[in-house]
This record gives structure tokens, sequence and C-alpha cells, in this order.
């Protein structure tokens, strides 16, 4: 046991009094969850701001003169008006998105309405069109409103033409609203869509830097050989540097996590103000079930990276065979980002990828008792394993001392 707090400790003096390795873990962590949600939130921005800028140019052709005077130019919106010779034409810039909309009425739109019959107006759009979707609301809302129109100057009331209507007094009545939803799960599921990503590959990314340089750096630089030669024993040496890792991974881990809980608390209150009906707000119960999932996770990552850095010659071999399981990791955190289907229990058992699928439940308070004891008793049973060849492999001779 002192063995084992003595190597613990020993990790913990390698890092603490390198300033690189206090900046990769505890300074850098902060930077890169603010650069990245700060970066989300400008391309959000961005986004929002060029699609007001956008001037979307409507076309239409044989426009009847009560519907012509329901429309108007705007800031982002210019009301071209066309003949039938023009049609191809404007459809190729739709097409090449240089217009937006193209409404053609028939010639003969105005009898036919007249003559009780039922004509067909055409509208014609490009869903690629990153505006298109503005464009075809307005025009949808101006079609419907002539509809109406037309329909006060035959029958001299919109309510003698309908059979029924939908949600018309929705939200008139206290607590008779058509949306039906819980703001915390609603909000739960919106960030279990990202936030497992982040953290399951931010979180592998810091225990990658330590894990190859706690290992393989000292085999390179003969230290390992030294530490073996003390009176510890290997299995000492071995479950000390794992648990020494894990516990200042898991430092990392809380550094990414408090900042994320202070970014959602300020976005929370934020929302809030605006009245944008997001609840960020999360129980200590679903905080402490996050930690006991990171903390295994860190454990896993750490236990498959030190089976890797062990059996590697150098640092630069032991980096290019983890490339792949780093891949592999940021793989399984896109599937948690856009998977939204409902997860089988066996899903559950699937180490790494399960942690995701966990998180996302307990955001969104739809993960049940049992699948989340499989989530952590799966990935503390994995990282145990790969622990244990760990320390088979501290025995073998020609593993730790091969350079």
């Amino acid at each position: 046991m002192r063995a084992l707090k003595m190597i613990m400790n020993k990790e913990f003096a390698r890092v603490f009094k390198d300033k690189k390795m206090i900046f990769s873990l505890f300074i850098l962590p902060v930077i890169m969850v603010v650069f990245i949600i700060a970066l989300i939130a400008l391309i959000a921005y961005f986004i929002i701001g060029d699609q007001t800028k956008h001037v979307s140019q409507i076309y239409v052709v044989n426009e009847p003169a009560a519907f012509a005077e329901m429309l108007e130019d705007g800031e982002s919106t210019v009301i071209n008006y066309a003949d039938e010779s023009m049609i191809e034409d404007i459809k190729s810039d739709i097409l090449d998105m240089r217009a937006d909309v193209l409404v053609v009425f028939p010639k003969t739109f105005e009898e036919d309405v007249a003559a009780d019959k039922v004509p067909d107006v055409r509208t014609y759009y490009n869903p690629s069109n990153d505006y298109y979707d503005v464009s075809y609301l307005y025009i949808s809302k101006a079609l419907s409103e002539y509809r109406n129109y037309l329909i006060i100057e035959k029958f001299g009331s919109v309510e003698k033409t309908l059979v029924f209507t939908e949600n018309a007094t929705d939200g008139e009545l206290e607590g008779d609203d058509s949306v039906i939803q819980d703001d915390k799960v609603a909000s739960g599921k919106m960030i279990g869509a990202f936030l497992p990503y982040f953290i399951t590959v931010l979180l592998f990314a810091g225990a990658m830097s330590l894990g190859v340089d706690a290992f393989t750096g000292e085999k390179e630089r003969g230290t390992l050989a030294a530490l073996l030669m003390t009176p510890a024993k290997r299995i000492e040496i071995a479950f000390g540097k794992i648990i020494g890792l894990t516990l200042l991974s898991l430092a990392s881990a809380c550094v990414y996590l408090i900042i994320l809980l202070v970014i959602m608390l300020v976005g929370g209150s934020f929302a809030a103000r605006l009245d944008l009906g997001i609840s960020l707000a999360f129980n200590a119960g679903q905080y402490l079930r996050v930690f006991v999932l990171v903390f295994g996770l860190v454990f896993l990552y750490v236990s498959v990276i030190a089976l890797v850095s062990i059996h590697a010659k150098t640092v630069k071999e032991a980096q290019s065979y983890i490339s792949p399981i780093y891949i592999v990791v940021m793989v399984f955190g896109l599937i948690n980002m856009y998977n939204n289907s409902s997860p089988s229990t066996f899903v559950y058992l699937i180490p790494i990828y399960n942690v995701g699928i966990a998180f996302k439940g307990i955001f969104t308070q739809d993960i049940t008792a049992v699948q989340y004891l499989l989530s952590v008793f799966s990935t503390f049973g994995f990282a145990a394993f790969f622990t244990y060849l760990v320390a088979k492999a501290f025995k073998s001779e020609k593993v730790v001392f091969s350079n």
C-alpha cells in the first residue's frame, strides 16, 4: 500500500511540477470549452444575421389586382411582376439561387373563380436555397390571406366555408395551450444532443496526453526501468500509475464540468429572461450520476491508453496506435449526437458508446435505473479488465524493457 501511494505521489509530482502539464490539464480545458461554445454561438449568430440581411426575390406571373395590392416590398422582400415568357428564365434563376420563389396564376384565374371553378396556382422554389423557407412562408401567408379575401367576396364570411377549425383559440384559456411539454425535458434533449460528444472526446484527449507520457515516455527516458528496480511490486507500480492518472484526468474532467455548468447556468438565466421556454436547471441527482459516469469513463480511457502505451516502444508509436481509438471515440460521439432512436438495453453494455447514451438519458430524464446501472457496471468492468491486462504486461520483461 505504501508503494502504491508512492507511485501515485510520483505521478502527481510529475504533473504539478511541469507548467506545460498544468496548462494542458487545467487551463487548456477552460479555453477549449469556452472557445467551442463561443464558436457555436458565433456561427448561430452569423447564420441568423445572414438570414435577416437576405433580400428575398419573389416573382409573380399573371397576378390578380387584389393579390398584387396585398404584396409590398420591404427591407427583406422585393416583389417582381413578370409575364409568362419569363417563367423559364426565373426557374433557372431559382435553380442558381438568384431568385427565391415564383408564383404563377393561370391567365383565366379571376374568370375561373367567378365561374365556381378551382384554378391551380403554381409556386416554385428551391429547397437547397438557405433562404427559401422565409420567402415561401411569406408567399404562403399572402396566398392564404388572398384566399380568405376571395371567400369573403363570394360568400360574405369565411366562417360559412369552414367545417372545423384547428387550435383557433390556442392559448386564450389558461392551461389550454396546444404545446404540452416539460421545458426541462425539452432542454435536456437539446443539451443531450451535443454535450456528451464534448465530454467523451475532450476527456480522451486529456487522458491521452497523460497516459502516453507516463508509460511510453518513461520507457524512452529510462525512468520506468529505474522504477522497476525499486522494492515496489510491479503490480503496485501499474496500479499506482493508473489510479494516479485517473485522479489527475478526473480533476481535469471536473474543470470541464464546472465550466459547462457555469455556461449552462448563465445560458439558462439568459433564456429565462427572454422567455424562450428553455430550462437548463438540473437537480443534484443528475449531476451525481453524470459525475459517476465521468469517473468510470476516465478510468476506462486511462486503462486503455496505458495498455497501448506500455506495449509501444516510442511516444510517436504509441500516439499512432492510440489515434484509431480516438477516431472510434469521436465516431461514437457523433452517432450519439445525431441518433434520436430509443436504444435497446443491450446498447448500455457497449463501452464508451453507452456513456454518451446514458448522458442523453440523464439530461432528458428518461433513463431507467437498470439502464444506468448497466452503463456504470459495464464502464467500470471494462476499465478493471484493461487494468488487469496492464498489470499483466508489467510482469513481462519483453514488454516493459522494449525500446
